[in-house]
């Protein structure tokens, strides 16, 4: 039986035939949709109606990421089959491409400039899908090498196989689960209007007058409903608590594949990273794609704190998972999986109070608070979005200055 360096006897076999499952899934499921989208996004275009551009820039952005997930799943597929028949092969700790990836980043924002002027041009149908992809996917790789610089897993199939898992079933899972929250919900609110006759009456009145009704009159409206307190707090509860505990709870689903191999704790914070990342680029493209050629330019760069969120949240609870079974008290898993949520649930409350103070400008009617919270949001994204990047240094220097203690011979830090 192989051996990496580190001494791990290969991967058992099950866990090979899984991501080998999961892998081929994403190939054809990738390429299938990338076909199918791309056919719909011409025939709209095809169609030369009122918006028939926009809706055909947004269908081929989709396309240009489920092939981007077929081709992200097509390394899983050979690593993953190699690992079945016993020809596994030694991770390399990433870091080779940091400094390229350095150069990348700091001409990201010609690049973000670059996306800005063609947004509105005449090929923007044609051009802005690739260019999606490029400017969302070149800050994630530039985190992920930074907080796993000098880190890896035992074989190469194990990182293929988190890649695959998180694009073809973590994401997934979280979107059935979400919209099965939305929909229990919904279930909810129609039977509590149902029982009131009169509100349901107005609420009919309400949709056939907003059909007709001035956008300014409706934006006005709508800054009203948002400046009710009732109406926030169900905002907040959803976006800013139900969201992350569902999101944190599975977004570590990949490291769970590997419960029985005794990972380090490094690992389990790589392989923590991996999945955020894979998370956090189908959820960046997929809003992207949404609002292509519509003045995406604020949400592209947006986008940017939000994936590397992802990736510290996930990477905290993967390296959790590790340390606890490795012997470790298994209430840090609970302690970090709670702090993961706080962290989730502050980014989330803060980025819909400065979406809605730039949208729908509070109002004097509104309480002080929400109004000084509202100015304040991109202060504490901000901070926010610091102390995640120092927290990807930080934990990758200590288990790099781990490794280093570990091959000296010297007993590990206390974590």
């Amino acid at each position: 039986m192989m051996q990496s360096s580190s001494g791990s006897s290969a991967p058992p076999a099950w866990q090979s035939v899984l991501f080998l499952v999961f892998s081929s899934l994403g190939t054809l499921l990738g390429l299938g949709g990338a076909a199918l989208l791309a056919f719909l996004g011409l025939l709209a275009l095809l169609a030369g109606e009122t918006g028939s551009t926009q809706q055909a820039t947004s269908a081929l952005s989709l396309a240009a990421t489920a092939l981007l997930v077929a081709l992200l799943c097509l390394p899983g597929v050979i690593h993953a089959y190699r690992a079945w028949r016993g020809r596994t092969r030694p991770m390399q700790p990433l870091g080779r491409g940091l400094p390229w990836l350095t150069l990348g980043v700091l001409a990201w924002p010609l690049l973000v400039g670059l996306y800005g002027v063609l947004e509105t041009a005449p090929a923007a149908w044609l051009i802005l899908p690739p260019l999606i992809v490029l400017s969302a996917l070149l800050p994630l790789l530039w985190f992920l090498y930074l907080g796993a610089h000098g880190l890896a897993l035992d074989w190469e199939s194990d990182a293929w196989g988190v890649i695959s898992t998180s694009l073809v079933i973590t994401m997934p899972l979280i979107l059935v689960v979400e919209v099965g929250l939305f929909l229990v919900l919904a279930v909810g609110a129609f039977v509590w209007v149902a029982a009131r006759p009169e509100l349901a009456q107005q609420l009919q009145d309400l949709v056939r007058t907003l059909e007709t009704v001035d956008p300014r009159v409706l934006e006005t409206y709508l800054q009203d409903v948002f400046a009710q307190p009732e109406v926030l707090s169900l905002l907040l509860l959803l976006v800013a608590g139900a969201i992350p505990l569902i999101e944190e709870l599975f977004k570590p689903l990949a490291v769970w594949t590997f419960a029985g191999r005794q990972i380090t704790p490094a690992q389990g914070y790589l392989i923590g990273l991996l999945a955020g990342a894979c998370f956090a680029l189908l959820e960046n493209l997929s809003a992207l794609s949404g609002v292509a050629g519509l003045g995406s330019l604020p949400t592209l760069v947006g986008r940017v704190g939000t994936g590397l969120l992802h990736m510290t949240t996930t990477g905290l609870v993967g390296w959790s998972l590790a340390s606890a079974w490795q012997g470790r008290s298994s209430w840090r898993v609970l302690g970090a999986y709670l702090l993961a949520v706080c962290l989730h649930g502050l980014w989330n409350a803060f980025g819909l109070l400065m979406g809605i103070g730039t949208l729908f400008p509070v109002p004097p009617s509104a309480t002080s608070q929400l109004a000084h919270l509202s100015a304040l949001a991109p202060i504490i994204l901000g901070i926010l979005a610091a102390l995640n990047f120092v927290f990807i240094l930080a934990a990758n220097r200590h288990f790099r200055r781990e490794a280093v203690a570990g091959r000296a011979g010297l007993p590990p830090a206390t974590e």
